[in-house]
């Protein structure tokens, strides 16, 4: 009795929908919100049956359950854990334009902290401190997606990076080397739609039109996250145009 599969990060890249995507599948059985149970000491330390409890182990149809916690990402003790509970898991990374990750990140920590919010110039100036420290306001961290990356290839070297970009203008497609990646055929039309909450989204839409983003700031961003869009077109060996138009 085991989970099969991890949405693991990256935060801000759509993760949610995916997981919602999959969960619509009679196949699939995905643990509902992010459970974060392997990055979490005190929940880990509990040991496996709650965590168990979320998943739905009755069903004769469900032949693969998953679940999605960013979380996982930039966790120093989750790929070991996970490669502990399961070494054959599958690991999944949702990966965005890491420029406009960062800026979506810093919308939702104001959405979130308000005021106390770390400033745009104050992530990009201190990247490295906030980095160090983990920080969950850290955006530029945790847009170097490699960094996350490497730390799980040591455990699982045939993890599945799946370009926002590329599900969103080719769902079917990019759906179909998902399926093809989980080993199962999809039991329903392949096909994505992006997660959406009316209410949080037009707040930060809000959030977004009275803290603009700066011609400076972009700049900057890409300055410090170029090394990671390098890294991720070499690791899939294609160029990623619709990261580089800043």
């Amino acid at each position: 009795m085991k989970v099969d599969f991890f949405i693991v990060g990256a935060m801000r890249s759509g993760t949610s929908s995916i997981r919602d995507q999959l969960d619509l599948d009679p196949k699939i059985n995905m643990a509902h919100g992010e459970p974060m149970f392997f990055s979490n000491d005190k929940k880990y330390q509990q040991g496996f049956s709650e965590y168990h409890a979320l998943f739905d182990w009755s069903n004769s149809d469900v032949v693969l359950r998953g679940e999605k916690s960013p979380r996982y990402a930039v966790s120093p003790t989750a790929p070991k854990r996970v490669y502990d509970y399961n070494s054959e898991a599958k690991i999944i990374w949702m990966l965005r334009d890491p420029v406009k990750r960062a800026i979506s990140h810093y919308i939702h920590s104001v959405y979130r902290a308000g005021d106390k919010a770390t400033s745009l110039d104050e992530a990009i100036e201190n990247s490295g401190e906030l980095e160090k420290s983990n920080s969950t306001m850290a955006y530029v961290f945790r847009s170097q997606y490699e960094k996350q990356i490497d730390a799980w290839s040591k455990y699982f070297p045939h993890q599945k990076i799946v370009i926002l970009e590329d599900l969103i203008n080719n769902s079917e497609s990019v759906m179909g080397e998902i399926y093809d990646y989980l080993e199962v055929d999809p039991g329903i039309a392949l096909g994505f739609q992006r997660h959406s909450r009316v209410k949080v989204d037009q707040e930060k839409a809000k959030i977004e039109k009275s803290n603009p983003t700066t011609v400076a700031q972009k700049e900057k961003l890409f300055e410090l996250l170029e090394p990671t869009i390098i890294e991720i077109e070499d690791m899939l060996g294609r160029r990623l145009d619709a990261w580089r138009a800043h």
